[in-house]
């Protein structure tokens, strides 16, 4: 991925690390063909981090296999940023994975490796 995420300030950090309430969580949808879609809630930026993932094609098509979709909407997860943290630098940054025209499965790997970039910058700052 060739988009590249400045350091977060030391406060965002420590913003980006504590446990959110209630009313601040982030709702995911974790699909899978045993038992559909199922919601999870999301109290910290790395658990929506680690959350997002695309199980293979050929995984999700093996009867009974526990393969699954990690969904979160980004538009929900870009707003998510911003209003909890104040991250508008990830929410354009997963602005600019959309305006690739990907199809809306295939943005998670791009948007999950952007996170994921995100929560080392935070770990590494807040340390």
């Amino acid at each position: 991925m060739s988009i590249e995420l400045t350091l977060p300030s030391r406060a965002m950090a420590e913003s980006m690390l504590r446990e959110l309430g209630w009313d601040e969580r982030l709702t995911g949808h974790k699909m899978s063909p045993i038992v559909g879609n199922m919601p999870e809630e999301l109290y910290t930026f790395a658990d929506a981090a680690d959350f997002l993932h695309l199980g293979s094609g050929a995984q999700l098509l093996i009867k009974g296999s526990p393969a699954h979709i990690g969904y979160i909407d980004p538009t929900v997860l870009k707003a998510w940023l911003v209003a909890q943290f104040g991250d508008a630098e990830l929410a354009g940054a997963i602005d600019e994975v959309l305006a690739q025209g990907l199809n809306p499965w295939m943005v998670l790997v791009p948007i999950r490796e952007l996170m994921q970039k995100r929560l080392e910058q935070v770990r590494s700052v807040a340390a």
